[in-house]
C-alpha cells in the first residue's frame, strides 16, 4: 500500500503548497486530477493529449502509475493548495536495454507558473529518482517544444543539456513545432 508521504510544504506567492508522494488514497480522489489535466487541454498546452479524460480514464491512468511505483519503476509528485492539484512531476523507467533511462514529464497549473513551483517538483523528483529505482537509472531525458522558452531554460537551469531537435514533430494550433529532446547524466 502506497502511503501518502508529504515532501516538503513551502510558501508560494503567500499560500502554502503540499508536495507529496502519489498514494493510494489518490484513486479515490481522481475527480481532482481529471479536473487538473482537463484544464490543462482546455488551456491546449503544450500536451501529447487533445482531449479530455474522463473520470474512468484518470482513475486508471493513476492506478497504472501506483503499480509502476510499486515495483520500482517510477516516481510521481503531487503539488497541492487546500487539496487541489496544481502540479504534477513524474519519471518513468524506459524499459528492455533502455531500462537505465527515465522519462520525465512536468505540468504546473497556469496560476502558479513563474513562482518556483517547477524548480521545487524537479528538484525533489531528481531526490526521489536518485534514491527510488531499483535498479537506478543513469540518465533522465525529456522532450520540450521548441517555443517553450520558460520550460526550455528551466531545464537549462536544472542541468539538462539539448542533445537532439526533432523537426516539425508536434501538432499545435494548426501548426507544426520542433522538439528539442534534452537529458541528464546522472
Amino acid at each position: 500500500m502506497l502511503k501518502l508521504i508529504i515532501m516538503e510544504k513551502i510558501i508560494l506567492d503567500d499560500k502554502e503548497i503540499t508536495i507529496r508522494k502519489l498514494a493510494a488514497s489518490d484513486l479515490k480522489n481522481a475527480r481532482k486530477f481529471a479536473n487538473y489535466i482537463n484544464n490543462l487541454i482546455e488551456e491546449d498546452v503544450y500536451l501529447t493529449a487533445d482531449k479530455k479524460y474522463s473520470l474512468k480514464q484518470e482513475a486508471e491512468f493513476l492506478k497504472i502509475q501506483i503499480e509502476k511505483i510499486k515495483k520500482k519503476n517510477s516516481v510521481f509528485l503531487v503539488a497541492e493548495k487546500e487539496k487541489k492539484v496544481i502540479g504534477v512531476a513524474s519519471i518513468e523507467r524506459m524499459s528492455g536495454k533502455q531500462g537505465h533511462i527515465g522519462l520525465f514529464g512536468i505540468s504546473i497549473a497556469r496560476e502558479w507558473r513563474g513562482l518556483g513551483l517547477g524548480t521545487r517538483l524537479i528538484g525533489k523528483i531528481f531526490d526521489m529518482a536518485k534514491k527510488d529505482f531499483e535498479p537506478s537509472i543513469k540518465m533522465i531525458t525529456l522532450d520540450v517544444i521548441a517555443d517553450n522558452k520558460p520550460a526550455f531554460s528551466l531545464y537549462r537551469k536544472m542541468g539538462f543539456e539539448e542533445v537532439a531537435v526533432l523537426p516539425r514533430y508536434f501538432q499545435h494550433k494548426g501548426g507544426l513545432l520542433d522538439i528539442i529532446v534534452m537529458n541528464l547524466y546522472l
